[in-house]
């Protein structure tokens, strides 16, 4: 049987290092990578790498959501 619970907390644990990681970062760093992330999305784009392209969008969300979670604090 499988303890959820454990799996649970440790999704959790995994989740505010995540975000205590990002704080490390600042606003300003993490902006800046969302930049950079979004160029090489559009330069793959134009390059016809279609799941580079996907994998970046994701990384470029990412980023943009860690920002918009720092501003909030």
């Amino acid at each position: 049987m499988v303890d959820t619970g454990h799996k649970n907390r440790t999704a959790i644990m995994k989740t505010e290092k995540r975000g205590v990681e990002a704080a490390s970062l600042g606003v300003d760093q993490l902006g800046y990578m969302a930049d950079l992330i979004a160029e090489l999305r559009e330069m793959s784009q134009c390059a016809g790498l279609a799941t580079l392209a996907g994998i970046l969008e994701l990384a470029e969300t990412e980023a943009a959501q860690q920002v918009a979670n720092l501003r909030r604090r």
